[in-house]
């Protein structure tokens, strides 16, 4: 991945399989992942558990959900 640490993917994880984009867990803050305890060579990252779209704040994808919600709110309110 070109930004391994970025939050949303630091705190991704997928609802099918449970498993983590930090093979190893996350630092206390979610600033990234814990390294390999036993092997500091290994990656600490497991791209392959990514879907295609991570939606969290800050990100266009949110923004684009938020705004559907937003709307779909309003039309329910109007049409009533």
């Amino acid at each position: 991945e070109a930004h391994p640490k970025r939050k949303a993917y630091v705190k991704f994880t997928n609802l099918k399989t449970g498993e983590g984009y930090c093979r190893f867990g996350q630092e206390a803050d979610a600033t990234d992942c814990k390294p390999n305890p036993s092997d500091a060579n290994a990656s600490k990252y497991d791209p392959s558990v990514l879907v295609a779209c991570i939606c969290v704040g800050g990100t266009q994808c949110k923004t684009t959900l938020d705004n559907a919600g937003i709307a779909s709110v309003a039309s329910t309110i109007f049409v009533r």
